[in-house]
């Protein structure tokens, strides 16, 4: 049983360490990594379990800045690909009806010439 306890609490060190040293910058909680190495080897099993509570609670960091933001980024240039591709949209109730008939005559046409007269 006693060797059982041992095998459990080197396990545990032994995961604690190895996810400590991949864990990315914001999960150490503004504590070196070196130094939480040395936390969970040092402090058998107080040391694994109290990186794996404060590490598994540490939220990632969200951008500073609207230009840090990846999703931001991305609209912003969407939008702009859609501003150079897309037709400029017309005012459908101001458009004129175009007549191809050619006996219609504007105002600001010379008059024709009619042959029945």
């Amino acid at each position: 049983m006693r060797n059982l306890l041992i095998l459990l609490a080197a396990a545990l060190t032994v995961y604690a360490a190895v996810d400590c040293y991949q864990a990315p910058r914001y999960r150490h909680v503004g504590v070196p990594r070196w130094l939480w190495l040395i936390l969970v080897i040092v402090l058998p099993v107080m040391g694994p379990i109290i990186w794996l509570v404060i590490s598994k609670t540490a939220k990632k960091p969200g951008p500073v800045a609207p230009d840090d933001d990846p999703e931001f980024l991305r609209f912003l240039d969407e939008r702009a690909r859609r501003a150079t591709t897309e037709p400029p949209i017309s005012d459908a109730g101001n458009e004129t009806p175009s007549t191809s008939d050619d006996s219609a005559q504007s105002p600001t046409d010379p008059p024709k010439d009619d042959p029945e007269s």
